[in-house]
């Protein structure tokens, strides 16, 4: 009897690996072996172990490419990313500069809203616009750029205080407050109405109502001296009695309508950051 003897391991192993070609033909594959591109030609080159069955089909050689290389290739290539991704976002260290706000003088002025717009002005800034009239704008600013601590809203915050203050020590013939918040030549003029008040016997019972509106009219600065014009539109009510007590004129259930302009100066040298009354205008 003839035994069948084994065909060659060489020739054994050609037909798996044409079997194994045909397949790699049929589905267009192209494998990475060790860094060398292989295809359907040059398959035949590898190393393929047919008795480890794998889902392919095929089990790489111990030269071929394992899992604890795979694992360190792809933890160098995330760790080159972290590296480059540091490099251009960085990090805060509490350092970086700020952006500094911009000095009130060097802003830009912010334009009107027309007609059929949205007005996208702060409540501050539409108070400041409408404190100020047009005119005016060009001296307010000669005088923030020569006194950085001039504030339009305080100015007119003090300037209302000044007028009720004013008013009333004129009334009631105080001539020291006069004296204190008033430029000479306009304390002469009150000191002058009152001695007249005086020496006819009548005194002024006068009270100040409410103060409907004040606005910056005019601004200048003449050499270290700034003036500003406030319009002022208040309400009053006004008594005169004799020497007896009886009211000669006025009366105080009626409030009286006045419009003024009264004219504020400061000498910007000075470290005095009070204004004084040097002039007072009807209308």
């Amino acid at each position: 009897m003839q035994c069948r003897q084994d065909p060659p391991r060489a020739d054994y192993r050609r037909q798996h690996v044409h079997g194994y070609i045909w397949r790699v033909r049929a589905r267009g594959v192209f494998l990475r072996l060790a860094g060398n591109v292989q295809t359907p030609s040059s398959v035949g080159r590898l190393n393929i172990r047919t008795n480890m069955p794998m889902s392919c089909g095929l089990c790489f050689s111990k030269k071929g490419v394992d899992l604890v290389t795979v694992i360190v290739v792809l933890a160098m290539i995330f760790a080159l990313l972290a590296l480059r991704l540091y490099s251009v976002l960085g990090k805060r260290t509490g350092h970086e500069q700020r952006q500094l706000p911009t000095p009130v003088d060097d802003r830009p002025a912010t334009p009107m809203p027309s007609a059929g717009q949205s007005d996208s002005r702060t409540p501050a800034q539409r108070a400041a616009d409408s404190a100020v009239a047009m005119p005016a704008h060009a001296g307010v600013r000669a005088i923030i750029a020569a006194d950085r601590s001039f504030d339009v809203g305080q100015f007119l915050g003090g300037a209302q205080a000044a007028y009720g203050m004013i008013l009333e020590a004129f009334w009631k013939g105080d001539r020291e407050t006069l004296r204190k918040y008033c430029a000479s030549d306009v304390y002469e003029a009150f000191s002058a109405a009152i001695d007249q008040r005086e020496a006819d016997g009548l005194t002024m019972d006068n009270k100040l109502v409410r103060i409907d509106n004040a606005r910056i009219d005019a601004a200048r600065v003449e050499g270290n001296v700034a003036y500003v014009s406030v319009h002022f539109e208040a309400d009053l009510s006004a008594v005169t009695r004799d020497s007896d007590g009886n009211v000669v004129a006025g009366s105080m259930d009626d409030a009286i309508s006045t419009v003024e302009t009264w004219t504020f100066s400061r000498d910007l040298s000075s470290r005095d950051p009070n204004w004084e009354l040097a002039e007072t205008d009807e209308g």
